[in-house]
């Protein structure tokens, strides 16, 4: 088996998978009423089958890409500065200490996790404000919940990602000055 690919099929998990199928279920719950995606949902997921739940995978997939990509369009419009290019040293790193390199990996695919839930419920919010101003229905208590609900989460991600972000430079940048002060291998 190839454990190279462990840490890659982790991160498509935690950082793209999951925070799509959570989004997209929120976007069910914002377009249709909590009440009422629940009803949908929750005997449609106790008899999935495995293509069902392939092409949810694939939709969680596509949703967490699209929404990552409108995640550094709006961190490029502030000019933010990015996370910076790990990618060689990170590579570096997973050729002497794979099990360091497989960290980074899970911290980095948790910052994505986090990202992609910050600008999927940053779109879902004001379509939810809108559905409450707009009276299209009875302002429910499940419909404030869910607002509630979207808006701690936007702020605990915000929270988790910045603490992630300081964890992966500060290891980067140990494990960077680590490889500097080891004895070099001659051939």
């Amino acid at each position: 088996m190839n454990w190279g690919l462990v840490p890659e099929i982790f991160f498509d998990v935690i950082g793209r998978v999951m925070p799509g199928c959570l989004l997209i279920v929120a976007a069910m719950s914002v377009g249709l009423g909590p009440r009422r995606a629940s009803e949908l949902i929750l005997p449609s997921a106790l008899g999935i089958g495995a293509s069902a739940l392939l092409l949810l995978a694939l939709a969680s997939y596509f949703v967490s890409v699209t929404l990552k990509q409108v995640w550094e369009w709006i961190g490029a419009m502030r000019k933010q500065k990015a996370s910076g290019d790990f990618s060689v040293i990170l590579h570096t790193i997973g050729r002497s200490q794979p099990a360091e390199a497989a960290r980074l990996v899970k911290i980095q695919a948790e910052k994505n996790f986090c990202e992609v839930m910050i600008a999927g419920l940053g779109v879902l919010v004001p379509i939810d404000l809108w559905f409450l101003w707009a009276g299209s229905e009875a302002v429910t208590r499940e419909r404030l919940w869910l607002l509630g609900a979207m808006l701690l989460s936007i702020l605990t991600s915000w929270r988790w990602r910045l603490r992630l972000e300081t964890l992966y430079r500060s290891s980067i940048e140990t494990l960077k000055s680590v490889a500097e002060n080891l004895p070099q291998i001659q051939p």
